[in-house]
Protein backbone atom coordinates (compact mmCIF):
# COMPACT_ATOMS: atom_id res chain seq x y z
CA UNK A 1 0.00 0.00 0.00
CA UNK A 2 1.18 3.51 -1.01
CA UNK A 3 2.16 5.32 2.21
CA UNK A 4 0.33 8.44 1.28
CA UNK A 5 -3.09 6.20 1.02
CA UNK A 6 -6.42 7.36 1.69
CA UNK A 7 -8.47 6.74 4.67
CA UNK A 8 -10.51 4.97 1.97
CA UNK A 9 -7.65 2.60 0.97
CA UNK A 10 -6.74 1.84 4.55
CA UNK A 11 -7.41 -1.04 5.89
CA UNK A 12 -8.69 0.70 9.28
CA UNK A 13 -11.36 2.68 7.85
CA UNK A 14 -13.75 0.87 8.60
CA UNK A 15 -16.41 3.16 10.51
CA UNK A 16 -19.59 1.87 10.34
CA UNK A 17 -18.93 -1.48 11.30
CA UNK A 18 -19.11 -3.48 14.36
CA UNK A 19 -16.58 -5.95 15.49
CA UNK A 20 -17.68 -8.75 13.24
CA UNK A 21 -16.37 -11.50 16.33
CA UNK A 22 -17.72 -11.81 19.57
CA UNK A 23 -13.85 -11.72 20.59
CA UNK A 24 -13.13 -8.76 19.10
CA UNK A 25 -16.29 -7.34 21.17
CA UNK A 26 -15.17 -8.74 24.22
CA UNK A 27 -11.64 -7.31 23.68
CA UNK A 28 -13.03 -3.47 22.92
CA UNK A 29 -14.95 -3.59 26.10
CA UNK A 30 -12.38 -4.76 27.95
CA UNK A 31 -10.55 -1.38 29.21
CA UNK A 32 -14.14 -0.21 30.43
CA UNK A 33 -14.15 -3.46 32.30
CA UNK A 34 -10.72 -2.76 33.78
CA UNK A 35 -12.17 0.94 34.20
CA UNK A 36 -15.44 -0.20 36.36
CA UNK A 37 -13.47 -3.25 38.42
CA UNK A 38 -10.71 -0.83 39.40
CA UNK A 39 -13.29 2.46 40.31
CA UNK A 40 -14.66 -0.32 42.48
CA UNK A 41 -11.52 -1.72 44.42
CA UNK A 42 -10.66 2.12 44.89
CA UNK A 43 -14.66 2.66 46.51
CA UNK A 44 -14.19 -0.46 48.75
CA UNK A 45 -11.20 0.72 50.21
CA UNK A 46 -11.72 4.34 50.80
CA UNK A 47 -10.32 5.67 47.62
CA UNK A 48 -12.75 5.74 45.01
CA UNK A 49 -15.41 8.13 44.28
CA UNK A 50 -17.45 9.54 46.92
CA UNK A 51 -20.67 10.97 46.97
CA UNK A 52 -20.64 12.70 50.27
CA UNK A 53 -21.63 16.57 51.01
CA UNK A 54 -23.56 17.01 48.50
CA UNK A 55 -21.79 16.37 45.71
CA UNK A 56 -20.04 13.78 43.56
CA UNK A 57 -16.51 14.05 44.84
CA UNK A 58 -13.20 12.49 43.72
CA UNK A 59 -11.23 11.38 46.72
CA UNK A 60 -8.03 9.96 45.34
CA UNK A 61 -5.36 10.41 48.13
CA UNK A 62 -2.34 9.81 46.01
CA UNK A 63 0.62 12.20 45.20
CA UNK A 64 0.87 15.34 42.79
CA UNK A 65 2.52 13.17 40.29
CA UNK A 66 0.38 10.58 39.80
CA UNK A 67 -2.52 13.20 38.79
CA UNK A 68 -0.21 14.77 36.43
CA UNK A 69 0.23 11.33 34.75
CA UNK A 70 -1.99 9.07 35.48
CA UNK A 71 -5.30 8.06 32.59
CA UNK A 72 -7.52 8.47 35.70
CA UNK A 73 -6.46 12.38 36.19
CA UNK A 74 -8.41 12.34 32.58
CA UNK A 75 -11.85 11.94 33.72
CA UNK A 76 -12.58 14.51 35.69
CA UNK A 77 -14.10 13.26 38.65
CA UNK A 78 -14.82 16.20 40.72
CA UNK A 79 -12.31 18.85 41.33
CA UNK A 80 -9.06 17.17 40.85
CA UNK A 81 -5.42 19.32 41.75
CA UNK A 82 -4.07 20.94 38.49
CA UNK A 83 -0.09 20.89 37.93
CA UNK A 84 0.88 23.59 39.54
CA UNK A 85 -0.89 25.87 41.50
CA UNK A 86 -4.36 24.74 42.78
CA UNK A 87 -6.45 27.03 40.77
CA UNK A 88 -4.15 25.92 37.51
CA UNK A 89 -5.20 27.91 34.63
CA UNK A 90 -8.55 28.93 35.81
CA UNK A 91 -8.81 32.76 35.77
CA UNK A 92 -10.20 33.91 38.77
CA UNK A 93 -11.05 37.50 37.65
CA UNK A 94 -14.19 38.75 39.37
CA UNK A 95 -15.67 39.23 35.96
CA UNK A 96 -15.38 36.00 35.30
CA UNK A 97 -16.42 34.60 38.67
CA UNK A 98 -19.21 37.10 39.37
CA UNK A 99 -22.26 34.43 40.81
CA UNK A 100 -25.18 35.97 38.87
CA UNK A 101 -28.00 36.47 40.57
CA UNK A 102 -30.66 38.21 38.30
CA UNK A 103 -34.18 38.43 39.02
CA UNK A 104 -35.98 36.35 36.31
CA UNK A 105 -37.40 38.71 33.20
CA UNK A 106 -39.13 38.42 30.16
CA UNK A 107 -39.40 41.32 27.89
CA UNK A 108 -36.90 43.36 25.73
CA UNK A 109 -37.45 46.13 22.82
CA UNK A 110 -36.57 45.08 19.35
CA UNK A 111 -33.71 48.10 19.77
CA UNK A 112 -32.02 46.49 22.60
CA UNK A 113 -32.88 42.73 21.18
CA UNK A 114 -30.87 43.47 18.03
CA UNK A 115 -28.03 45.23 20.75
CA UNK A 116 -27.99 42.29 22.82
CA UNK A 117 -28.39 39.34 19.73
CA UNK A 118 -24.78 41.30 18.62
CA UNK A 119 -23.76 40.77 21.71
CA UNK A 120 -25.52 36.65 21.79
CA UNK A 121 -23.71 36.08 18.71
CA UNK A 122 -20.19 35.62 20.10
CA UNK A 123 -19.41 33.18 17.34
CA UNK A 124 -19.06 36.51 14.67
CA UNK A 125 -16.37 37.69 16.64
CA UNK A 126 -15.30 35.57 19.25
CA UNK A 127 -12.23 38.13 20.68
CA UNK A 128 -9.99 34.84 20.20
CA UNK A 129 -8.19 34.24 16.62
CA UNK A 130 -8.35 29.78 15.86
CA UNK A 131 -4.25 30.51 16.17
CA UNK A 132 -4.48 32.30 19.84
CA UNK A 133 -5.88 32.11 23.14
CA UNK A 134 -6.74 35.39 23.55
CA UNK A 135 -10.03 36.20 25.14
CA UNK A 136 -11.92 39.36 26.36
CA UNK A 137 -12.99 39.81 29.89
CA UNK A 138 -16.77 39.36 30.51
CA UNK A 139 -19.07 40.16 32.79
CA UNK A 140 -22.03 39.18 33.98
CA UNK A 141 -25.26 39.57 31.81
CA UNK A 142 -28.43 41.87 32.63
CA UNK A 143 -31.64 40.54 33.54
CA UNK A 144 -32.08 41.45 29.73
CA UNK A 145 -29.89 40.70 28.33
CA UNK A 146 -30.12 37.21 30.21
CA UNK A 147 -33.99 37.12 28.35
CA UNK A 148 -32.59 37.70 24.65
CA UNK A 149 -29.73 34.86 25.21
CA UNK A 150 -32.24 32.51 26.63
CA UNK A 151 -34.82 33.32 23.46
CA UNK A 152 -31.83 33.19 20.60
CA UNK A 153 -29.88 30.03 19.73
CA UNK A 154 -27.34 29.42 18.09
CA UNK A 155 -27.22 28.08 14.72
CA UNK A 156 -24.91 26.77 12.41
CA UNK A 157 -25.24 29.88 9.84
CA UNK A 158 -24.10 32.26 13.26
CA UNK A 159 -20.84 29.99 13.33
CA UNK A 160 -17.86 32.43 12.11
CA UNK A 161 -17.06 31.52 8.53
CA UNK A 162 -13.14 31.49 9.34
CA UNK A 163 -13.49 28.63 12.17
CA UNK A 164 -15.86 26.38 9.71
CA UNK A 165 -13.93 23.31 8.62
CA UNK A 166 -13.87 23.05 4.36
CA UNK A 167 -12.41 21.50 2.02
CA UNK A 168 -9.97 24.18 1.10
CA UNK A 169 -9.07 24.31 4.96
CA UNK A 170 -5.07 24.87 5.25
CA UNK A 171 -2.68 23.26 7.78
CA UNK A 172 -1.69 20.35 9.65
CA UNK A 173 -4.52 18.79 11.54
CA UNK A 174 -5.86 15.84 13.86
CA UNK A 175 -8.77 14.19 13.67
CA UNK A 176 -10.47 12.12 16.70
CA UNK A 177 -12.50 9.16 17.50
CA UNK A 178 -15.78 10.58 19.92
CA UNK A 179 -17.82 7.95 21.24
CA UNK A 180 -20.34 7.64 23.90
CA UNK A 181 -22.89 10.05 25.87
CA UNK A 182 -21.73 13.97 26.05
CA UNK A 183 -20.03 12.79 29.33
CA UNK A 184 -17.93 10.71 27.32
CA UNK A 185 -17.68 13.00 24.50
CA UNK A 186 -16.78 15.72 26.47
CA UNK A 187 -13.82 13.46 28.48
CA UNK A 188 -12.72 12.41 24.55
CA UNK A 189 -12.29 16.18 23.39
CA UNK A 190 -10.29 17.12 26.95
CA UNK A 191 -7.90 13.88 25.72
CA UNK A 192 -8.37 15.72 22.20
CA UNK A 193 -6.97 19.17 23.05
CA UNK A 194 -3.99 17.51 25.08
CA UNK A 195 -2.61 15.38 21.91
CA UNK A 196 -3.37 18.55 19.52
CA UNK A 197 -1.15 21.09 21.72
CA UNK A 198 0.91 18.52 22.30
CA UNK A 199 1.20 17.28 18.39
CA UNK A 200 1.09 21.16 17.21
CA UNK A 201 -1.83 20.09 14.77
CA UNK A 202 -5.25 21.90 14.60
CA UNK A 203 -7.51 20.40 16.31
CA UNK A 204 -10.71 19.22 13.97
CA UNK A 205 -13.53 19.42 16.52
CA UNK A 206 -16.21 17.12 15.45
CA UNK A 207 -19.90 17.25 16.00
CA UNK A 208 -21.66 15.90 19.39
CA UNK A 209 -23.59 12.83 18.84
CA UNK A 210 -27.13 11.68 20.60
CA UNK A 211 -25.83 8.89 23.19
CA UNK A 212 -24.25 6.04 21.60
CA UNK A 213 -22.20 2.80 22.47
CA UNK A 214 -18.54 3.18 21.79
CA UNK A 215 -16.53 4.60 18.19
CA UNK A 216 -19.20 2.28 16.05
CA UNK A 217 -22.05 4.01 18.03
CA UNK A 218 -21.16 7.30 16.93
CA UNK A 219 -19.81 6.77 13.32
CA UNK A 220 -23.81 5.72 13.02
CA UNK A 221 -25.19 8.78 12.77
CA UNK A 222 -24.93 10.81 9.86
CA UNK A 223 -24.62 14.84 10.08
CA UNK A 224 -28.40 15.70 9.88
CA UNK A 225 -28.85 13.57 13.12
CA UNK A 226 -25.98 15.64 15.03
CA UNK A 227 -25.14 18.97 16.10
CA UNK A 228 -21.80 21.32 15.89
CA UNK A 229 -19.69 22.10 19.07
CA UNK A 230 -20.24 25.50 17.44
CA UNK A 231 -23.88 25.82 18.07
CA UNK A 232 -23.69 23.74 21.84
CA UNK A 233 -19.95 25.20 23.29
CA UNK A 234 -18.84 27.79 24.52
CA UNK A 235 -16.15 28.37 21.51
CA UNK A 236 -14.26 31.64 23.20
CA UNK A 237 -13.40 29.84 26.12
CA UNK A 238 -12.63 26.97 24.50
CA UNK A 239 -10.34 28.49 22.02
CA UNK A 240 -8.31 29.95 24.81
CA UNK A 241 -6.45 25.99 25.30
CA UNK A 242 -6.36 25.07 21.88
CA UNK A 243 -2.84 26.59 21.23
CA UNK A 244 -2.76 25.26 17.46
CA UNK A 245 -6.35 26.71 16.58
CA UNK A 246 -9.23 24.68 15.92
CA UNK A 247 -11.71 24.08 13.29
CA UNK A 248 -15.32 23.34 13.19
CA UNK A 249 -17.00 20.41 11.68
CA UNK A 250 -20.37 19.82 10.99
CA UNK A 251 -20.23 16.50 9.09
CA UNK A 252 -19.77 13.12 9.93
CA UNK A 253 -16.17 11.50 9.61
CA UNK A 254 -16.80 9.16 6.52
CA UNK A 255 -17.86 12.54 4.94
CA UNK A 256 -14.98 13.97 6.10
CA UNK A 257 -12.68 11.55 4.32
CA UNK A 258 -14.49 11.98 1.52
CA UNK A 259 -14.35 16.63 1.67
CA UNK A 260 -10.80 15.81 2.26
CA UNK A 261 -10.01 12.94 -0.10
CA UNK A 262 -7.13 15.19 -2.01
CA UNK A 263 -5.13 15.00 1.47
CA UNK A 264 -2.54 13.01 2.97
CA UNK A 265 -3.77 10.77 5.73
CA UNK A 266 -1.95 8.91 8.36
CA UNK A 267 -4.40 6.69 10.43
CA UNK A 268 -3.63 5.08 13.56
CA UNK A 269 -5.69 2.95 15.27
CA UNK A 270 -4.53 2.92 19.25
CA UNK A 271 -5.02 -0.78 19.98
CA UNK A 272 -4.59 -2.28 23.50
CA UNK A 273 -2.01 -5.04 21.88
CA UNK A 274 1.03 -4.71 19.85
CA UNK A 275 3.76 -6.73 18.90
CA UNK A 276 7.18 -6.10 20.55
CA UNK A 277 10.78 -6.18 18.70
CA UNK A 278 10.51 -9.92 19.55
CA UNK A 279 6.96 -10.50 18.17
CA UNK A 280 5.34 -11.02 20.94
CA UNK A 281 2.19 -10.18 21.74
CA UNK A 282 2.29 -7.28 24.70
CA UNK A 283 0.14 -4.85 26.12
CA UNK A 284 0.39 -1.23 24.81
CA UNK A 285 0.17 1.19 27.18
CA UNK A 286 -3.47 2.71 27.86
CA UNK A 287 -2.24 6.14 28.52
CA UNK A 288 0.39 8.95 26.62
CA UNK A 289 1.27 11.89 28.05
CA UNK A 290 1.93 15.09 26.23
CA UNK A 291 5.60 14.06 25.90
CA UNK A 292 5.50 10.90 25.05
CA UNK A 293 2.84 12.45 22.14
CA UNK A 294 5.10 15.25 21.09
CA UNK A 295 8.42 13.26 20.95
CA UNK A 296 6.22 10.19 19.04
CA UNK A 297 3.66 12.46 16.95
CA UNK A 298 5.13 15.89 17.05
CA UNK A 299 6.38 18.36 13.89
CA UNK A 300 9.10 16.14 12.79
CA UNK A 301 6.98 13.43 12.84
CA UNK A 302 4.49 12.61 9.45
CA UNK A 303 5.38 16.12 8.29
CA UNK A 304 4.22 14.96 4.97
CA UNK A 305 1.00 14.09 6.31
CA UNK A 306 -1.55 16.92 6.25
CA UNK A 307 -4.23 14.86 8.35
CA UNK A 308 -3.28 12.45 11.52
CA UNK A 309 -6.46 10.55 12.43
CA UNK A 310 -6.37 8.59 15.40
CA UNK A 311 -8.89 6.06 14.18
CA UNK A 312 -11.74 3.90 16.38
CA UNK A 313 -11.08 3.11 20.13
CA UNK A 314 -8.55 4.75 22.62
CA UNK A 315 -9.62 8.39 23.29
CA UNK A 316 -11.28 7.66 26.08
CA UNK A 317 -8.56 6.44 28.53
CA UNK A 318 -5.33 8.54 26.80
CA UNK A 319 -3.66 11.32 26.66
CA UNK A 320 -2.49 13.97 29.59
CA UNK A 321 -2.15 15.76 31.69
CA UNK A 322 -5.80 16.64 29.89
CA UNK A 323 -7.99 17.54 32.88
CA UNK A 324 -6.41 21.08 32.87
CA UNK A 325 -8.58 21.64 29.83
CA UNK A 326 -11.86 21.11 31.53
CA UNK A 327 -12.94 23.82 32.97
CA UNK A 328 -13.10 25.42 29.33
CA UNK A 329 -15.45 22.78 28.07
CA UNK A 330 -18.93 24.34 28.41
CA UNK A 331 -22.16 25.28 27.12
CA UNK A 332 -23.13 28.29 25.43
CA UNK A 333 -24.72 31.23 26.97
CA UNK A 334 -27.93 30.71 25.01
CA UNK A 335 -28.06 27.25 26.92
CA UNK A 336 -26.85 28.47 29.88
CA UNK A 337 -29.41 31.55 29.70
CA UNK A 338 -32.05 28.81 28.73
CA UNK A 339 -31.47 27.25 31.78
CA UNK A 340 -32.11 30.24 33.65
CA UNK A 341 -34.96 31.57 32.80
CA UNK A 342 -36.59 27.76 33.03
CA UNK A 343 -36.03 27.18 36.77
CA UNK A 344 -36.17 30.71 37.94
CA UNK A 345 -40.29 31.00 37.58
CA UNK A 346 -40.41 27.74 40.17
CA UNK A 347 -37.39 28.49 42.18
CA UNK A 348 -34.57 30.85 42.81
CA UNK A 349 -32.88 28.94 45.92
CA UNK A 350 -32.92 25.11 45.80
CA UNK A 351 -31.06 21.64 46.49
CA UNK A 352 -30.57 19.20 43.18
CA UNK A 353 -30.08 15.48 42.84
CA UNK A 354 -29.20 13.16 39.56
CA UNK A 355 -30.76 10.32 40.05
CA UNK A 356 -30.00 7.30 37.50
CA UNK A 357 -32.19 4.86 37.71
CA UNK A 358 -32.64 2.87 34.46
CA UNK A 359 -29.23 2.46 33.02
CA UNK A 360 -25.80 2.43 35.19
CA UNK A 361 -21.97 0.97 36.01
CA UNK A 362 -24.05 -0.76 39.67
CA UNK A 363 -26.83 -1.33 40.92
CA UNK A 364 -26.41 1.79 43.48
CA UNK A 365 -29.34 4.17 42.46
CA UNK A 366 -31.38 1.42 41.72
CA UNK A 367 -32.46 0.98 45.64
CA UNK A 368 -35.12 1.79 47.61
CA UNK A 369 -35.52 5.42 48.02
CA UNK A 370 -35.58 4.69 51.68
CA UNK A 371 -31.69 3.63 51.26
CA UNK A 372 -31.27 6.53 49.00
CA UNK A 373 -32.62 8.69 51.08
CA UNK A 374 -30.74 7.65 54.11
CA UNK A 375 -27.24 7.77 52.30
CA UNK A 376 -27.33 11.18 50.19
CA UNK A 377 -30.42 13.66 51.70
CA UNK A 378 -30.05 13.65 55.65
CA UNK A 379 -28.50 16.59 55.48
CA UNK A 380 -30.41 18.69 53.12
CA UNK A 381 -32.25 21.80 54.08
CA UNK A 382 -35.75 20.07 53.45
CA UNK A 383 -37.59 23.99 52.88
CA UNK A 384 -35.77 24.33 49.98
CA UNK A 385 -36.95 22.75 46.48
CA UNK A 386 -35.54 19.90 45.44
CA UNK A 387 -35.14 19.68 41.88
CA UNK A 388 -34.27 15.44 40.59
CA UNK A 389 -32.87 15.04 37.32
CA UNK A 390 -33.65 11.16 36.85
CA UNK A 391 -34.15 8.58 34.06
CA UNK A 392 -36.70 7.02 36.31
CA UNK A 393 -40.24 6.96 34.49
CA UNK A 394 -42.38 6.15 37.44
CA UNK A 395 -41.99 9.60 39.44
CA UNK A 396 -43.88 7.97 41.85
CA UNK A 397 -40.87 6.49 43.21
CA UNK A 398 -39.95 9.48 44.62
CA UNK A 399 -43.32 10.23 46.66
CA UNK A 400 -41.45 8.78 50.06
CA UNK A 401 -39.18 11.89 50.11
CA UNK A 402 -42.18 14.20 50.37
CA UNK A 403 -45.10 12.03 52.03
CA UNK A 404 -42.57 10.22 54.96
CA UNK A 405 -39.37 12.48 55.02
CA UNK A 406 -41.12 16.16 54.80
CA UNK A 407 -39.34 17.34 51.51
CA UNK A 408 -41.62 19.98 51.23
CA UNK A 409 -41.39 20.47 47.01
CA UNK A 410 -40.10 18.12 44.40
CA UNK A 411 -39.92 19.49 40.51
CA UNK A 412 -39.03 17.30 37.56
CA UNK A 413 -38.50 17.80 34.02
CA UNK A 414 -41.85 17.68 33.33
CA UNK A 415 -42.95 20.99 35.74
CA UNK A 416 -40.51 23.39 33.62
CA UNK A 417 -42.09 25.63 30.96
CA UNK A 418 -42.87 22.59 27.99
CA UNK A 419 -43.50 25.42 25.48
CA UNK A 420 -40.29 26.87 25.76
CA UNK A 421 -39.05 23.64 25.97
CA UNK A 422 -41.03 22.62 22.83
CA UNK A 423 -39.60 25.56 20.87
CA UNK A 424 -36.24 24.79 22.18
CA UNK A 425 -36.08 21.28 20.71
CA UNK A 426 -37.76 22.07 17.34
CA UNK A 427 -34.11 23.39 16.46
CA UNK A 428 -32.12 20.54 16.85
CA UNK A 429 -32.69 17.30 15.14
CA UNK A 430 -35.12 15.20 16.63
CA UNK A 431 -32.37 12.53 17.62
CA UNK A 432 -31.08 14.84 19.92
CA UNK A 433 -33.84 15.31 22.00
CA UNK A 434 -32.67 13.81 24.44
CA UNK A 435 -29.31 14.95 25.10
CA UNK A 436 -30.57 18.62 24.69
CA UNK A 437 -32.91 18.13 27.33
CA UNK A 438 -29.93 16.53 29.57
CA UNK A 439 -27.82 19.42 28.88
CA UNK A 440 -30.38 22.00 29.76
CA UNK A 441 -30.84 19.74 32.99
CA UNK A 442 -26.66 19.47 33.76
CA UNK A 443 -26.86 23.57 34.15
CA UNK A 444 -29.97 23.48 36.26
CA UNK A 445 -28.61 21.52 38.51
CA UNK A 446 -25.16 23.67 38.48
CA UNK A 447 -26.86 26.21 40.13
CA UNK A 448 -28.27 24.48 43.03
CA UNK A 449 -27.14 25.33 46.20
CA UNK A 450 -26.35 21.91 47.00
CA UNK A 451 -26.08 18.41 44.87
CA UNK A 452 -25.41 15.03 44.75
CA UNK A 453 -24.48 13.05 41.63
CA UNK A 454 -25.51 9.30 40.67
CA UNK A 455 -22.02 7.04 41.23
CA UNK A 456 -19.49 6.87 38.61
CA UNK A 457 -22.10 8.84 35.81
CA UNK A 458 -20.11 10.90 33.37
CA UNK A 459 -23.56 12.81 33.60
CA UNK A 460 -23.22 13.93 37.41
CA UNK A 461 -19.45 14.73 36.93
CA UNK A 462 -20.25 16.83 34.32
CA UNK A 463 -22.57 18.97 36.30
CA UNK A 464 -19.63 19.20 39.30
CA UNK A 465 -17.08 20.36 36.74
CA UNK A 466 -19.86 23.15 35.76
CA UNK A 467 -20.31 23.50 40.03
CA UNK A 468 -16.55 23.98 40.53
CA UNK A 469 -16.04 26.57 37.54
CA UNK A 470 -18.68 29.37 37.83
CA UNK A 471 -17.35 30.86 34.37
CA UNK A 472 -18.87 27.39 33.15
CA UNK A 473 -22.15 27.98 34.91
CA UNK A 474 -22.66 31.73 34.78
CA UNK A 475 -24.31 34.31 32.19
CA UNK A 476 -21.63 36.14 30.95
CA UNK A 477 -21.27 38.73 27.97
CA UNK A 478 -18.24 41.17 26.72
CA UNK A 479 -18.55 44.66 27.30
Amino acid sequence: MNKYATIKESRNWRLCQRPESFSAQVLLGLPLLLFVLTNTVFYLSGYGINAHSGALRSSFNFSKTFYSTSSISSLGFGKIRYDGEENGNVPDTDTLMAVDEDPYVSELSAEEQEKQLELQNGLSDLNASPNSGDFVPQRKATDKEVAVLAATPVTWDMVNEKYKLTEDSEGKFFVYQPSGGWGNQRIILQNAIAAANAMERILVLPPIAPHNFLWYGYNRFKAEEMVSMGELLDIPLLARVIKPGFRIYNGSLADLEKLWKHKKWKIYTKSRYKHNKNGKLTTERLFYSDKYISRNWGPKNYKDYDVVFWNKAGMWLCCGPSNIYGPNIGFNMHLRALAKTLHRPLFESFNAVHIRRGQGHTGRDRRTVDSYYKEHLLSFNKSLPLYIATDEKNLTWFEPLRMKYGFKQLHFWKDLDQVVISKELSVYPETMSGDVIGIIEQLICSKAVRFEGSHASTFSISINKFRDNPQLRNVLVTG
